[in-house]
């Protein structure tokens, strides 16, 4: 049972480790605040919402992630990790670190599945799931590293000399209905072999290794298999782009991948299949862009993707249109738009939205998506003032509906959520824990049972006297709540 337990929060503390390598030193607050018929339904809730919120610090050295009430802390922990392994410290513990190396949270969160009867597709999720955490931090540290290696990788250079012979460029007057009048065309045609040494750049390998691993394929096998489709089929890729001087006029993108293509499909252990098929794929992207009048400009984007090539003939498509009209006289920007998925099953989603600046900085809008009769709308508040950001944003829900409706003073949310980011110094526990070493931490997964039960039972009476004192800051009427 100690072990169920110790999985759980391990569970927790692997969630909030996740996003720290993300952190900025900042401090944020999140209160989530229930609707009238929520609180109206479920009472209790609405109590427990209105008087709680989460407060998290994020720094270099880690996190600290507490829950608050307005009269103070309830209960807190504190947070480092990097490839290695994962600190933590909390009034909970008392004056103690602990600290669990990567290796030992895996086998421990593996062994505990396969306890509880998880299958090997589980399993497998969350020895990925590790696998990735540990990247993660070696990857913020050699982005510098990464971004200066690929400048310099020589498949790069082949397809940048390479575009460099395929740029056209045309002065004269091009003009269309549907957008502002240019100046200067530049066009790019590609084919597939102008595209393959993409598939030698490192970068784009290092990508293919991740996903062959997780087929089953050799990296290597794969990489040769795109690499040969790409080669029998007939690829086209256009990008043309209209400017007027600095300002972009119109941008169309119109790429075909049509033929047959017989090609070796690697498995497990080396083996091979081969597979024959005909594609026959093309999207069309074009963006104009209007002035309507003066500082008022009309951004209309429509891209659509077709398949016809599958083996049962079936068609499908998809595609997206989307108006947005930019106001700097106003300081507005309204969009409508749609997307349509055509095949095995139809689907129409629109959305609609508009933002407007106020005077004081502030931003005031909202987005609505309409799918199946039910329109969900976000309103978004947002003001900074002396450097602290606030930002409220409502979640309002609309059944049988037909067309979307812009939100109105009348309508009630579901509920609120309310952030508010600023700056801050150093939590005192974040600077401690960036001291921790493995040798001065408890490492509890390394203990054995015995000792396992004998340290939790020492921390236990530090953990009672800490949630006695958070307790103590819950307000009263939720205070009652929890002892009925």
């Amino acid at each position: 049972m100690i072990r169920k337990i110790l999985a759980s929060v391990l569970c927790l503390m692997l969630a909030l480790a996740l996003p720290l390598g993300a952190l900025a030193a900042t401090d944020v607050t999140v209160r989530l605040i229930p609707g009238d018929e929520l609180t109206q339904q479920e009472p209790t809730v609405g109590t427990a919402l209105n008087s709680l919120f989460v407060h998290v610090v994020g720094a270099d050295e880690g996190a600290t992630v507490a829950l608050e009430s307005d009269k103070g802390e309830i209960v807190s922990a504190a947070l480092a990790g990097n490839e290695n392994g994962i600190y933590v410290s909390s009034p909970l513990l008392g004056d103690r670190t602990l600290y669990f190396t990567m290796e030992d949270l895996q086998n421990f969160m593996v062994e505990t599945m396969k306890q509880q009867g998880a299958g090997e597709e589980e399993i497998a999720q969350i020895q990925q799931m590790f696998a990735q955490m540990g990247a993660q931090p070696a990857a913020v540290a050699l982005e510098s590293q990464d971004m200066e290696a690929m400048m310099n990788d020589p498949a790069l250079m082949q397809l940048v000399t390479g575009l460099a012979d395929k740029i056209v460029i045309t002065e004269g007057e091009f003009t269309d209905a549907a957008h502002d009048p240019a100046t200067t065309q530049t066009v790019v045609t590609l084919t597939g072999e102008d595209l393959a040494p993409v598939f030698d750049m490192q970068m784009v390998k290092d990508m293919y290794a991740d996903l062959a691993k997780t087929s089953g394929m050799d990296p290597e096998a794969m990489l040769k298999m795109i690499k040969d489709m790409m080669t029998q089929l007939d690829v086209k890729y256009v990008i043309t782009v209209l400017t007027n001087e600095d300002d972009l006029c119109a941008m169309q993108m119109d790429m075909t991948i049509v033929g047959d293509a017989t090609v070796e499909v690697p498995g497990e252990n080396g083996s091979a299949t081969t597979e024959s098929f005909s594609i026959d794929m093309t999207m069309d992207l074009d963006v104009n862009a209007l002035t309507k009048a003066e500082d008022v400009v009309n951004v209309n984007i429509t891209c659509n993707m077709a398949n016809k090539g599958d083996a049962e003939g079936d068609l499908e498509k998809a595609g997206i249109v989307a108006d947005i009209v930019a106001d700097d006289n106003a300081d507005t920007v309204t969009f409508v738009g749609s997307m349509t998925v055509d095949g095995y099953k139809n689907e129409k989603l629109d959305f609609q939205g508009a933002f407007a600046e106020g005077e004081d900085d502030s931003l005031n809008g909202w987005i609505a998506i309409l799918a199946e009769n039910s329109q969900i709308t976000f309103q978004i508040q947002a003001k900074e003032e002396a450097d602290v950001t606030n930002v409220l944003v409502s979640l309002l829900v609309r059944e049988n509906a037909t067309a979307i409706v812009e939100p109105t003073w009348s309508d009630k949310p579901l509920f609120s959520v309310a952030v508010q980011v600023k700056e801050v110094e150093t939590p005192a526990a974040l600077t401690a824990l960036a001291s921790a070493t493995p040798e001065t931490s408890l490492q509890l997964l390394k203990m054995t049972e015995a000792e396992l039960e004998s340290e939790l039972e020492a921390i236990s009476g530090d953990a009672i006297s800490a949630l006695m004192a958070g307790l103590s800051n819950l307000p009263a009427e939720l205070l009652s709540l929890m002892m009925e």
